[in-house]
C-alpha cells in the first residue's frame, strides 16, 4: 500500500498482468536459417513474392546472418514484396497490450542501378481473416526522409528526420494496443510520437510486422538497393503501471485524488475502509494532461478512508 496520510491510505492494484512475455525473437542463424537460399519459406517466414528477399551475412560485423530484401528483383510484375513472420497474438486479451518490436537495420544504396532508389518498410498489419495494414513507417532511399502511414487514407506524413544510407540502425517501435498509440525510435532517438494505431477502428491485436520493398514511382523496375535486418524481437509487457496520489483534503472533507498515467490508459479508483472491502468509485481514460483526478465528496464525515488505484486491461 501506499502511504498513510492523516486517515487516508492511498494504494495501487493492478490489472490482469502477466509480465513481458517474448512473442517471437530471431537472429536468422544456422541451422534454422541458411545463407544463399529465400528468407521466405526458412524458419516461418513467408513472403508474397518470388524472390526478392534472402538470408545474408557479414554485413554487420560479428553479427552473424541476417534477413535481407531487395537488390535481387522478384520474378513477375510486381510492384513491391513484403516478408513476415506470422505472429497472431492478441496484446489486451492476453493482459500484456504495450508491444516493443526491436531489429537492426541498414539500408545499402544502389550500385549498379544509382538512379533507382526505391523505399523500405516496416508494416504492422492485424490477424483479420483479411489482414488490414494499421501503420507503416517508410525509409525512402532516393531522399532519405523517415515517414509514416497511418490507416486515414491522407497518404504518407514526413517526419523531420531522415537517415544515412550504409548507415546502422537500432531500431524500436512501441504499441498499445489497449491505448491505440504507437511510437518509434532509431538509435534512442524518437522519430514518431503516440500516433493513432488506427483512426477508423480497425481491429486492434498483432497478425505480423512485414519487411517491405517497394519499387519507386516513375521507375520502371527495383534498384540493386536493399535492407539488411537483424535481431528481429517482439515483446509484449503490461501497461504502465498507474501511480494514485492524494491531490488535497478539502475543507468540506472531499478528497481529491488522482490516478497518473499513459494518456488513453484506462484505470479505476476503489475506496475501502477497512482494507478487506473495496468499492469502485469510477473508472475513466487518463487524458493527454497525464492525470484521471477524480473528487470523493462522500468522503466528508467519514472517520477513515483507503483508496487505491488500478489499471484496467
Amino acid at each position: 500500500m501506499g502511504a498513510l496520510l492523516g486517515s487516508l491510505c492511498l494504494g495501487l492494484s493492478l490489472g490482469a498482468a502477466t509480465g513481458v512475455q517474448e512473442v517471437y525473437s530471431t537472429g536468422f542463424e544456422p541451422p534454422e536459417y541458411e545463407v544463399g537460399f529465400t528468407l521466405a519459406e526458412q524458419g516461418g517466414w513467408v513472403s508474397d513474392a518470388v524472390g526478392g528477399n534472402q538470408v545474408y551475412k557479414d554485413y554487420f560485423e560479428g553479427m552473424g546472418q541476417h534477413g535481407l530484401i531487395g537488390f535481387s528483383k522478384p520474378q513477375g510484375t510486381v510492384d513491391t514484396v513484403s516478408v513476415w513472420r506470422p505472429l497472431n497474438v492478441d496484446p489486451v486479451a492476453a493482459g500484456n497490450p504495450v508491444v516493443t518490436f526491436t531489429v537492426v537495420i541498414s539500408i545499402a544504396d544502389s550500385i549498379v542501378h544509382p538512379s533507382r532508389r526505391d523505399s523500405f518498410r516496416w508494416s504492422v498489419y492485424n490477424t483479420n481473416a483479411v489482414p488490414r495494414r494499421l501503420f507503416s513507417l517508410d525509409f525512402d532511399n532516393a531522399t532519405t526522409n523517415i515517414a509514416y502511414l497511418l490507416d486515414d487514407d491522407e497518404g504518407f506524413v514526413l517526419t523531420p528526420y531522415y537517415f544515412e544510407r550504409d548507415g546502422l540502425y537500432d531500431l524500436a517501435i512501441t504499441m498499445d494496443f489497449a491505448a491505440n498509440h504507437w511510437s518509434a525510435s532509431l538509435n534512442d532517438q524518437t522519430v514518431v510520437e503516440r500516433r493513432p494505431m488506427t483512426t477508423v477502428g480497425a481491429a486492434l491485436h498483432l497478425g505480423d510486422i512485414d519487411a517491405v520493398w517497394v519499387r519507386a514511382d516513375g521507375n520502371a523496375e527495383f534498384g540493386d538497393n536493399y535492407m539488411v535486418f537483424d535481431d528481429y524481437r517482439v515483446v509484449m509487457a503490461p501497461a504502465t503501471a498507474p501511480r494514485l496520489e492524494l491531490v488535497e483534503v478539502g475543507d468540506d472533507g472531499a478528497v481529491v485524488v488522482a490516478v497518473e498515467g499513459d494518456e488513453g490508459q484506462e484505470v479505476g479508483i476503489e475506496f475501502s475502509d477497512d482494507l478487506v472491502e473495496w468499492g469502485l468509485l469510477t473508472t475513466g481514460t487518463v487524458p493527454a494532461s497525464g492525470r484521471f483526478t477524480y473528487v470523493d465528496e462522500a468522503a466528508a464525515g467519514a472517520p477513515r478512508g483507503f483508496y487505491r488505484g488500478r489499471s484496467i486491461p
